[in-house]
Parts: C-alpha cells; structure tokens; sequence
C-alpha cells in the first residue's frame, strides 16, 4: 500500500511503523480474529481514521483472508467432485454389468458437477474522521490504491429517512471483499452539534478535542521538536455524528471491530452508542492514554457496563504515554483456545 501528501513524514513512518509493522490493532492475544468469515456480513468500523493506513491495513488482511478461504473451499470443492466421479464411474461399471447380463447396449452418460463457487469474504469498512486535510487525503489514498470510497452525506436525517435520502451509501456492494464509506464528522455522544478541533498541521494524527490533554506531552519535547509539532496549530469547526446515527444509516447488524484513535475523546465516542447497538459490536480496540483514571474508566465500561469478557492490555513501545485497550466478547485467549 502506498500514501501520499502527508505533513509531516515522521509522524507517517510512525503510524506505518505501529499499524503495519506493530500490528498494534490486531487482537492478539485475545482468541478472537475480526477478519474470519461468517455468514452474517460485517462492518469494521475506524474512528479517527486519519489518512487511510488503518483501512488500508484491515483491506489487506480482508484479502488475505479471502484468498485463503478460496484456496480451501477450491480444495474441498475439488475433493467432492474427485469422489463424485469416482462413485460415478464405480455406479457406471455396476450399470455396464448388469446391462451385459441383460444384453442391453444402452449408454451411460457422465453427470460429474462442476466445481463450486468459492464466497468472498464481504465486510464494509467504515471510515470516520473530522479533520478536512486529514478527510482529503483519506479518500486520496483510498483511491491511490485501487478502491472505490464513497461517502455519506450529512447532516443525518431521522432514522425513517436514511434510506431514502442516503441510497448511494446505504447500498452495500455485496459483490465485493471490501466496501468503503467515508464520514466526514466528528465521532461523538450526541449528533448535530459543532465542536472545536485544535488542529496540529505538522502532527495531524494529534489533532484533538481536548487540546490540554497534550500539554504533558509537549512539555516533554525538546525545544525545537515542540516549535516544530505547535507551529501553525489552530482551532477548526466540526459537526458531531454519533455512531448509532451512522449504524441506522448504513443498515449496520454486525460491527466484528470498533476501532477507536481520538486522541482522548474515547468515553465521547463510546457514549454514542446507544444501547441496542452494543449488542452488535464483537470487539472494541482503542488507543488511550494513561491520565487520570481514565483506564479505569474505560475498562469500567467496557467490561462491567457493556459485557465484554475478554481484555487485554499494553504499552506502545515507541511512545511511552499511549496505551492499546483491546476487548471482545469472548474470554479466551490464544494460548487457552
């Protein structure tokens, strides 16, 4: 996968290095895989989505998953047709005897199937990120290597309307491994408001609702490296959208991974979910950071409020300050399954 016009390269190789390299996001060592298929078709849902390297990560391992699922069910396919050929020809040779005895010259005739249709694995990727420079080159490296976004509308109309005025977005290509849909909003606890973003142009992926959240870290940095990463921050207008808005719009039924990076608004997030909705999502992977109690909290919820059994939970290794929260339904783990 290849992306282009970022900012600032470093803090590219960085996310590069943490999605792709670091696999921080997969769900190991939690037994659970979002990318096995199922016969329900699934949503993976990307919250804070920033330039496309986490969708374009999930697309990859979609069609790998794919792949080998092809490679098995053209096998079994293979196998079945081998034996029914071979009762076949074992049937033709009792039919050819028994119509020797009989003195019948009649022909059989071969009726060997064709090899089955392998399924694609089908899931809809969903995109959601309010930053506009960050929206553009999204869709920009979405499409640079080979898919087709397309985005949904707002504002978000009631629930009886979606259908109707969002067609182009609610129609999910079935015929694809991977649907993209893109949402240019801000994932929050309640739809239609305005919020303020502090925008870092050298460091986009740190862009926040909650700017003095950062000020430890950039206290942290040398003198020139904190020049470089506030130069030309400002403050941006974004409207909210919560998640259950984006479910009903989309006809969601099965999220097999949230994924959250929002550089300290995950508790915003979490709280538009409404509670219907929680009983879709099989696995919630976030990116926090060690503040407060903030961890408690999240764990809190996710654990004792919504249901989730299994957890696991690490430091990044390159930035001591973010920790990866990982949650499924299941409490297995790799080494118990």
């Amino acid at each position: 996968s290849t992306i282009s016009g970022v900012q600032s390269p470093e803090e590219a190789q960085y996310i590069y290095q943490e999605i792709w390299v670091d696999s921080v996001y997969s769900m190991s060592p939690l037994a659970y895989d979002p990318f096995e298929d199922t016969e329900t078709f699934s949503t993976i849902v990307d919250v804070g989505a920033h330039v496309g390297l986490f969708a374009l990560w999930v697309a990859q391992n979609l069609k790998r998953a794919s792949t080998q699922r092809q490679r098995q069910e053209g096998k079994a396919s293979h196998r079945e047709a081998d034996e029914e050929s071979s009762r076949e020809k074992d049937q033709g040779e009792e039919d050819g005897q028994d119509r020797h005895n009989a003195g019948s010259s009649t022909k059989t005739t071969s009726s060997s199937q064709a090899p089955m249709k392998t399924k694609d694995i089908q899931t809809r990727i969903i995109c959601v990120e309010a930053v506009p420079r960050n929206f553009h080159l999204l869709e920009r490296n979405l499409k640079q290597n080979g898919y087709e976004p397309r985005k949904l509308r707002l504002p978000l109309v009631p629930a009886t309307c979606y259908a109707a005025t969002n067609k182009s977005a609610a129609r999910f290509n079935r015929s694809k491994n991977v649907d993209l849909t893109l949402v240019e909003a801000l994932a929050w606890s309640k739809g239609g408001e305005k919020r303020h973003i502090t925008v870092y142009p050298n460091m986009t992926g740190n862009s926040t609702t909650k700017p003095h959240q950062k000020e430890d870290m950039i206290s942290s940095m040398s003198y020139a490296k904190r020049a470089v990463y506030t130069a030309g921050a400002h403050t941006q207008d974004a409207t909210t959208v919560t998640l259950s808005q984006i479910f009903r719009a989309l006809g969601v039924e099965r999220v097999s991974l949230l994924k959250i990076d929002v550089e300290g608004a995950e508790e915003d997030v979490l709280e538009g979910i409404e509670a219907q909705d929680w009983k879709k999502i099989e696995a919630v992977v976030l990116e926090t950071h060690d503040v407060g109690d903030r961890v408690k909290r999240l764990v809190r919820i996710l654990m004792q409020e919504k249901g989730f059994e299994g957890i696991s939970l690490h430091r990044d290794p390159h930035a001591k300050h973010n920790l990866y929260l990982k949650v499924t339904r299941s409490a297995k783990s790799e080494d118990t399954c």
